[in-house]
């Protein structure tokens, strides 16, 4: 359910976090996503190219580009309001997984999309608060 608070705790914990990551990256996805605009946002802030040089790039080239990238850093990305469990699939493999300490966090309102980014770790659901 929207206004729970998800992306509220997830920014807090991104802000406390992001020193500890050589790659802190925040996306927002929604409903409405591109995966060529949401491989760009990420290599954008972790690559740090002008817009000119992202848009002259094809999507294999975004890709190879996040995966290189993020493979000598460890990173710790947020991606907020993932509606889609295509999303996951899509960017999962270009972040390489090198074994040192490197996160991702989704936020979302379906369970469905949780399950599907990490089929060991049950999901973290949030409740509705009591009145105390």
């Amino acid at each position: 359910m929207g206004g729970l608070g998800k992306t509220t705790i997830a920014k807090r914990v991104f802000n406390e976090a992001r020193a500890k990551f050589g790659h802190p990256v925040w996306i927002d996805v929604s409903q409405q996503y591109s995966a060529v605009d949401l491989l760009g946002d990420i290599l954008s802030e972790v690559t740090k190219l002008n817009v000119k040089k992202l848009e002259q790039m094809t999507r294999a080239e975004y890709e190879a580009m996040l995966y290189q990238t993020m493979g000598a850093k460890k990173y710790l990305i947020v991606m907020d309001d993932v509606w889609d469990t295509d999303v996951w699939r899509m960017l999962n493999p270009h972040l390489p997984d090198a074994q040192n300490g490197s996160r991702v966090l989704i936020t979302s309102l379906s369970v469905e999309v949780a399950r599907s980014a990490d089929t060991c770790t049950p999901p973290y659901e949030l409740r509705f608060l009591t009145e105390e």
